[in-house]
């Protein structure tokens, strides 16, 4: 995905290490999520979030990244104004249901200032509303290279 906006050169150097050990620990748990030897993993975009208590400003909705996304990262920043964001919702783990109607279980992720939440490709997510103060995430998207499957220990001769 292309940058919608011209790259802020000061945040982006503000910022730089951050987007860099996300990034590291991104990988470390797309390698072993799916047991991977190794990994390369590109940014594709990354941007910071705000919300604040205004329609259109207050919630993400419920989505799923995109199809040419392999994951993503959302880290909540810290910020000087008290808030009440409840963090996100998310949709994840195996089906359960009947055949016709077939449900992911549902996860209430609370994001505390440094905290991490990694999505793995097309998990759908929403970022509840706020109704008070301001909230700040960073979000990243990520594509993964993968070279080599880990055998399981059972198959080692």
């Amino acid at each position: 995905l292309p940058p919608q906006v011209e790259v802020h050169k000061p945040l982006y150097e503000c910022l730089k290490e951050v987007l860099d050990m996300g990034k590291l620990h991104f990988a470390a748990w797309y390698k072993e999520l799916n047991n991977l030897d190794e990994v390369e993993v590109v940014t594709l975009n990354s941007f910071v979030t705000k919300y604040i208590p205004q329609p259109g400003k207050n919630e993400f909705g419920k989505h799923v990244d995109g199809a040419k996304i392999d994951g993503s990262l959302i880290l909540a920043l810290p910020t000087d104004e008290p808030h009440d964001w409840p963090g996100l919702l998310v949709w994840d783990g195996p089906n359960h249901g009947t055949k016709l109607q077939k449900k992911r279980p549902e996860h209430h992720v609370h994001l505390e200032p440094g905290d991490a939440c990694f999505l793995d490709k097309l998990v759908w997510h929403h970022g509840l509303p706020i109704t008070t103060g301001a909230r700040y995430v960073i979000v990243c998207f990520y594509k993964c290279n993968w070279r080599k499957v880990k055998l399981p220990a059972s198959a080692a001769i």
